[in-house]
């Protein structure tokens, strides 16, 4: 796993990525097979929950996720998908003993590591939540981490809804036009006499 994330993040072009439309219920239960985890684990939404990404680096994100639950932090709880207002998420839940105060902040940077409280008591190296990151933030997403009131973790990964960024996008770069446009279609109420200039500080 060290290997290949090293690799990973240093040869892929983050910024040259292959957009497909993807299920996200499929990605997550692809991940769970992969990682040979009960699929009765999964739990997502009964509306669809479909968005634009990179298949191999999103199924990587994920995977990441899993891996580093059932590795350092007790195992999987559950993998939650929701869908947002304008993204998807990907949410893993674990079974240890959740985060140290602060700690939530530091998880997904590069070589950071934390006590392994996996059934193997493998010390994470810190790579593999810093890789999830920067796969979400070429999608332009984000990751964010906190306890469970229950006891354990969780860990997650949005991933934006381009349709829609690229949406608000297009009506941004129209303001300018409608600005002017709508600047155009106001009432003149400086009414100016026949023969005089409309504007007070010219005179004839």
């Amino acid at each position: 796993m060290l290997v290949s994330d090293l690799l990973a993040s240093s040869r892929v072009d983050f910024t040259a990525l292959t957009r497909t439309k993807l299920d996200a219920v499929q990605v997550g239960a692809t991940a769970l097979e992969r990682a040979s985890i009960d699929l009765g684990k999964l739990e997502a939404p009964a509306e669809p929950a479909v968005f634009e990404g990179d298949a191999t680096l999103v199924a990587r994100a994920v995977s990441n996720l899993l891996e580093n639950a059932k590795r350092h932090a007790g195992g999987v709880a559950t993998l939650r998908i929701e869908t947002r207002p304008n993204a998807v998420a990907f949410i893993v839940e674990d079974d240890g003993p959740g985060f140290e105060p602060g700690e939530e902040g530091r998880v997904f940077e590069p070589f950071y590591k934390r006590a392994s409280h996996g059934k193997n008591g493998e010390e994470s190296v810190g790579l593999g939540l810093a890789l999830v990151k920067k796969i979400a933030e070429a999608h332009q997403g984000s990751v964010f981490a906190s306890n469970r009131p229950e006891g354990g973790a969780r860990v997650g990964v949005e991933f934006a809804r381009l349709e829609l960024v690229w949406r608000k996008a297009h009506l941004k770069s129209l303001e300018p036009f409608l600005a002017v446009n709508i600047h155009s279609l106001s009432p003149q109420t400086n009414h100016a006499a026949p023969g005089t200039s409309a504007d007070p500080c010219i005179f004839r």
